[in-house]
């Protein structure tokens, strides 16, 4: 008698049929176009392809087309499937000093044929397409965002982000007509989210799927899952750290894991960012916050003319360890022994963002010209 486990395994292995078949018309499709990213259009792929990738959904009667809420695309360069969520605009506010700004909020899934399903949640702010913007690219750390741990700036780096976008984009929300208001922040037009009030752009990847530096790869086996087995190493590395005091490159050697695994395939891990830039179809020249030479590289082999600022977020006492061990085997740059605080970085790099797009006036200027936030 077949147990439940194995007819669910069943099932699974008939849908990955499906999803192979999927992808096959989907790539015979974009060789027709001269674009490096080919949008599907036409009705009957869509409707195929979206009941095998992303969301999965087999909508009959079309009560909502899916149409208008998902995008597909697929990435000649690398054989990357994308399926993108259309965008919604959010009222937020920044974590440390509470600055209210709007922003494009992007689910996305890209098909890595060398890698796996890797997930992405994305923000764009202000302008990205017509003129340089700053950019961010995060991999996942689930003890520093979920648990606030401070032995590693993963989570310092994305906040700091966050404040430096709000700073510079910052709004006052209307008494009246609120919702329409939001709505109307930024418009979707040909694949582009258009921001009504042009602004410095940001654009912030989050790679969910990439924790503990995307060591969820396995050479050679596709895998749809890459969270559930990345997360679980990711722990268990850090056991081996802490118990066993075991460096990062100690710990992925006895695991018997390439360091930094985004490293590996031709850096495959490293070209989920640039394939949903190209997706995106923003400017080419990034003003980018990092200290990884890996992902400045990426995005020049991709065609991108990125400048490069440090971004530390906040390295305190409890982080130094990392940071040493992040320099020392992993060659990120300006991190290793120096301490700074997270006004100091949000200070530095916003001055020097300033300097970068030319804003004459301070952010402090601009946040008294449009008063008081009424929501």
């Amino acid at each position: 008698m077949r147990t439940e486990l194995a007819l669910g395994l069943q099932n699974y292995a008939a849908s990955i049929a499906e999803l192979q078949e999927s992808y096959l018309e989907v790539a015979n499709y974009a060789n027709a176009f001269a674009s490096k990213t080919v949008r599907i259009e036409d009705a009957a792929l869509f409707r195929k392809a979206i009941s095998c990738f992303g969301p999965q959904l087999k909508i009959k009667n079309d009560q909502l087309s899916l149409q208008k809420l998902y995008e597909i695309g697929f990435h000649k360069n690398t054989g990357a499937v994308v399926v993108a969520s259309q965008g919604v605009n959010l009222y937020s506010k920044t974590y440390r000093y509470t600055t209210p700004y709007t922003i494009r909020y992007i689910t996305a899934a890209v098909y890595m044929p060398q890698l796996g399903v890797e997930i992405a949640n994305i923000g764009i702010v202000g302008d990205v397409y017509h003129r340089p913007f700053v950019l961010r690219s995060e991999s996942a750390c689930s003890p520093s965002f979920l648990f606030g741990s401070q032995s590693c700036n993963c989570a310092f780096q994305w906040r700091c982000t966050h404040e430096l976008a709000g700073a510079l984009n910052p709004v006052v929300a209307p008494n009246e007509n609120f919702e329409k208001w939001l709505a109307s922040a930024f418009t979707f037009n040909n694949g582009k989210h258009i921001p009504t009030t042009p602004g410095i752009g940001f654009l912030m990847i989050h790679l969910d799927t990439q924790n503990g530096m995307g060591c969820g790869y396995t050479p050679n086996v596709f895998s749809m899952d890459l969270s559930t087995r990345s997360i679980l190493r990711h722990g268990g590395g850090l056991v081996a750290g802490q118990a066993m005091n075991l460096s990062i490159k100690e710990t992925f050697e006895g695991m018997e894991l390439p360091l930094d695994p985004r490293r590996a395939e031709n850096h495959v891990g490293y070209k989920i960012g640039p394939i949903i830039m190209d997706f995106l179809g923003v400017n080419s020249q990034p003003v980018m916050l990092s200290n990884n030479p890996q992902k400045i590289q990426a995005l020049e082999s991709f065609g991108y003319t990125p400048q490069r600022l440090k971004a530390l977020g906040e390295t305190n006492l409890a982080g130094l360890k990392e940071a040493k061990q992040r320099n020392q085997d992993l060659g990120h740059l300006d991190i290793g022994s120096e301490l700074s605080s997270f006004h100091q970085e949000f200070s530095r790099l916003k001055t020097q963002i300033e300097r970068t797009f030319n804003i004459a006036e301070t952010v402090e200027a601009r946040l008294q010209d449009i008063g008081e936030v009424q929501c």
